[in-house]
């Protein structure tokens, strides 16, 4: 058995240095360059250098780290004026290796790395060596070069801490912004093992084990490591083995996943139907990740056989042919084609391919019979009408739900199981999920979009039939300029956004949805109401300011583990009444709660007293003056009225809460 972990240790170093070689040809040079500086910069702690942290015992070095003459080239790229041949034996190699191994997570060194791609690293440790004091300062000096890099070049990274013993028990902590906590367990280590490429320190100790072992086998190749004279066990980490994922883990995948579909819709899309392939009792392959290992130890020559994301493609993609679900297998094709960012053009399929992702994808696209019209309409995706981005969006977000649901009803099935989620993670992830998807009274409505890019539009079109006998009107807003003999015809009803009787809400929603933003063009066409262009101008700029966009998926723990609140309230008052009425006639409010969620109530004048009760409960927990707005339309009767509504609601503030 030892020659076969032998034989493995060359097929597994082969294997990662061509995903290396991946990885850095997708990067532009100065990226590159960071790329093969970053374990110089984790070996070091060197004041004027990325990542310096002035505190005493700052954990540095990387196991087994080399000087090599490319690491040194990339310094010198980045810093030409540092000094390189003064750096002492003491600065590069610290008598202590804080870091085991420096180790990339995900898409990176696949077909579906890009231009925009995150990296994200695992930075392995014994905590328990380190103390508070020292992970503090690795935290910060993570933390300092995570900045560095954002400022110096296009790429983002992130630094994931993780304690080898904590992952032996397949312990991620808890939800953060980036962590998936209690989540995943298993199924993150699955998706470590099979997408992880090797920058940098030792090499996981799975890869050198046989496909699909067992614990017992497991243990037996530790045993043969330790006693090999060909092997130093020191050059291994081990991350605990990975021989099943039970039914009781999948849940909280399926909820973390829903709640990674609001950043990347794409993604979420083919991860969860990875999900519910895992989990049908009659799909009885094993872990893809030994699927990988298996090719890789086959020294197969196949790029596409060793892309762990063209793996996991390929196999929900069979999953759900078996299936007979057409509709499902063409947006899974949809996601893909357009998650890999290759543009396909007819002349591709008749010349040689200029990169590999070239390749793979036209010959994809070759054996599905798409049609070069169908090509054409993908590749200009950014650029799709609103109608065309809202419709696949919808057919995005229905799949996740669906599948959703499905995962939910397959788990009912196993009373005896109990969900491997923290309660704090479940309440975490559950409440992101509530804040996009449920309905509520007077809750603004989130579009459900498949693009990560923004649905921002150049130009607005607004009109009312007012009538006479009608304090209010339908509003309708259209993509666009439109003109008044386009109103009623197919292209003016082909560019409406939105109708309704309640123009706050409408302004609301256009806000909330990032479809206004201040370089928006408004339009409106001449009605009988009093609201002017200049009315609305003023009051989209208002909400705007006020209500900033805000990422659902990036909710700050504290207010989600909290209940909701109001913590923000835009009182709008007169904007139905003549501009020289100086009584109260109509009061909306529009307001924004601690988990994100928008919403826009209308009333009569009796409204204010609502929205005095609003106004205290967000000026509890901050100045009143950075919680509240009042807007009145300009006109004869704005001078009366609104110093009058300014003083009724900050004399119902205690006098606290308005100092503060």
């Amino acid at each position: 058995m030892e020659q076969e972990i032998l034989k493995n240790r060359r097929a597994f170093s082969f294997y990662n240095r061509r995903r290396l070689d991946q990885l850095f040809s997708a990067l532009q040079e100065q990226d590159a360059c960071i790329l093969r500086a970053l374990p110089f910069f984790l070996q070091i702690n060197i004041k004027r250098l990325p990542g310096y942290v002035e505190a005493k015992d700052v954990p540095c070095g990387l196991y087994d780290f080399s000087w090599t003459k490319e690491a040194q080239t990339a310094v010198k790229k980045l810093f030409p004026d540092l000094p390189l041949e003064r750096l002492s034996s003491t600065h590069l190699f610290p008598r202590r290796s804080a870091i085991a191994m420096l180790a990339l997570i995900g898409s990176a060194g696949s077909i579906a790395q890009t231009e925009k791609s995150d990296l994200d690293f695992w930075v392995c440790i014994d905590e328990r060596s380190l103390g508070t004091a020292a992970m503090a300062a690795l935290k910060e000096k993570l933390k300092a070069l995570e900045q560095w890099i954002v400022h110096v070049s296009n790429m983002e990274m992130h630094f994931f801490i993780t304690d080898i013993e904590k992952v032996q028990k397949n312990d991620f902590g808890e939800a953060g912004l980036e962590s998936s906590g209690t989540a995943l367990g298993k199924l993150l280590k699955e998706e470590f093992y099979r997408t992880s490429i090797v920058l940098a320190g030792k090499t996981p100790l799975w890869w050198i084990a046989p496909p699909r072992a067992d614990d017992e086998t497991y243990e037996k190749v530790k045993q043969i490591v330790r006693a090999s004279s060909e092997l130093d066990p020191q050059d291994y980490v081990d991350l605990g083995n990975l021989s099943e994922i039970t039914w009781d883990e999948f849940f909280g995948a399926s909820l973390w996943q829903m709640n990674k579909a609001m950043a990347s819709p794409f993604k979420s899309v083919l991860k969860m139907a990875f999900l519910e392939a895992c989990m049908d009792p009659e799909n009885g392959s094993g872990l893809l990740c030994d699927d990988l290992k298996k090719s890789v130890f086959s020294l197969s020559t196949s790029d596409k056989h060793l892309d762990p994301y063209i793996l996991l493609f390929d196999h929900i993609l069979d999953y759900n042919q078996k299936k007979n679900r057409p509709a499902v297998v063409d947006l899974l094709r949809t996601c893909f084609y357009i998650k890999v960012g290759v543009r396909l053009s007819p002349l591709d399929f008749s010349k040689k391919f200029s990169s590999r992702k070239e390749e793979i994808l036209a010959d994809y696209v070759k054996s599905w019979g798409w049609s070069l019209e169908k090509i054409k309409t993908l590749n200009n995706y950014v650029n799709w009408s609103f109608e065309k981005t809202i419709a696949l969006g919808k057919e995005v977000h229905q799949f996740l739900l669906a599948t959703y649901q499905t995962l939910s009803d397959r788990l009912k099935e196993k009373p005896d199981l109990t969900a491997k989620i923290s309660a704090t993670d479940l309440t975490l992830l559950g409440r992101k999920l509530a804040s996009l998807y449920s309905k509520k009274p007077g809750k603004v409505e989130v579009i459900k979009q498949a693009v990560e890019e923004g649905l921002e539009l150049e130009a607005l079109t607004l009109y009312t039939s007012y009538e006479s006998d009608s304090k209010r009107g339908e509003w309708r807003v259209y993509r666009g300029i439109v003109s008044r003999e386009e109103l009623f015809d197919e292209r003016g009803m082909g560019k409406l956004l939105r109708r309704s009787r309640n123009l706050p809400e409408v302004l609301m929603w256009l806000v909330h949805n990032r479809l206004y933003t201040r370089a928006t063009t408004l339009h409106m066409i001449p009605n009988g109401s009093p609201i002017s262009l200049n009315d609305l101008k003023e009051i989209l700029g208002e909400i705007s300011d006020f209500f900033p966009p805000i990422d659902l998926s990036q909710l700050a723990k504290k207010d989600l583990l909290s209940e909701s609140r109001i913590v923000k309230v835009v009182v709008v008052a007169n904007l139905l009444a003549q501009r020289w009425a100086t009584n109260l006639s109509d009061v909306s409010i529009l307001y924004r709660t601690s988990w994100g969620e928008q919403f826009c109530e209308s009333y009569s004048s009796t409204g204010i007293q609502k929205a005095e009760e609003y106004v205290i409960e967000a000026a509890r927990k901050q100045p009143a003056s950075a919680c509240y707005r009042v807007w009145i339309p300009k006109g004869e009767g704005y001078k009366t009225l609104a110093p009058k509504l300014e003083d009724r609601l900050k004399k119902k503030l205690p006098k606290a809460y308005a100092a503060n």
